[in-house]
Formats: C-alpha cells, sequence, structure tokens
C-alpha cells in the first residue's frame, strides 16, 4: 500500500488529480485494511482540486467532497492507525470548517487533533498554529 500511495503522491503533486482519485478509489478494493490512509489521500485530491476552480458552486462541491472523505479516513480509524494520521485528518477538517466561517467548531476540532497527536509531531504543530491564529481573530 505505502508504495501505491507514494506513486499515486507523484500523481498529486503533478496536479493529475482525476488520475489519483481514480487510482485511489481502486485501492479501496485492494486495500480494504488501508482505508484510513487511503480515504485520507481521497480527502487531499478532493480539497486540493478545490483549489484549483473559482467557480464557488464547485469550490463547495469538492470541498464537502473532501470532507467526506475526511469523515471516511476517521470513521476508519482502528487502534492500529498511525496517531500523526489521525491528527493530521483533524486538521484537515478544520480547515474546510475554517474556510465556511465556522471557527468556533474548527477549534474544537483542532482541539481534538491536538489531544490525539504527539507534541512533537506535524500534525500536532499544525493544529496548534491554526487554533492560535483562530483564537487571535
Amino acid at each position: 500500500l505505502t508504495e501505491d500511495l507514494l506513486s499515486i503522491d507523484k500523481d498529486i503533486n503533478a496536479r493529475k488529480l482525476d488520475e489519483a482519485e481514480r487510482s485511489l478509489t481502486a485501492l479501496l478494493e485492494k486495500y480494504p485494511t488501508g482505508a484510513t490512509r487511503i480515504y485520507y489521500s481521497l480527502g487531499r485530491v478532493a480539497s486540493i482540486s478545490a483549489e484549483d476552480t473559482t467557480d464557488g458552486a464547485e469550490v463547495n462541491r469538492r470541498l464537502i467532497k473532501a470532507k467526506d472523505y475526511f469523515e471516511k479516513a476517521l470513521g476508519a480509524v482502528t487502534p492500529a492507525t498511525d496517531r500523526e494520521l489521525v491528527t493530521l485528518t483533524y486538521v484537515s477538517l478544520g480547515r474546510i470548517y475554517e474556510f465556511y466561517d465556522q471557527k468556533d467548531y474548527a477549534v474544537k476540532i483542532y482541539d481534538t487533533a491536538m489531544s490525539i497527536g504527539n507534541a512533537d509531531g506535524e500534525g500536532f504543530k499544525k493544529a496548534f498554529e491554526a487554533k492560535q491564529k483562530l483564537v487571535k481573530n
């Protein structure tokens, strides 16, 4: 799974988002136990694709899709799931709520992310910084 995800990351970085989404969807069948990682990546793809359009309705559709994928990632979490991945998933969700100006809810999501993640981890730092920015404003 890791090799496949790294390969798909190259497509994501090259903005071949439709191809990346198709590949990730196929991985769900191939690696059902990797659902958290795959749904997280699908959420990233949908979120990044929202940045690539200026049509408000399309941005909304893509962000809702990203939110759904991130929620599916959280729904697939098991005790063996990497805590950093869970933290980053919450951070990604928080950013979507922040975009929709639901700052109070975003702060709660960032708090949840920080409660899960390692204080030295990237996800914790992102959640902490995002929360601080919202609390100051």
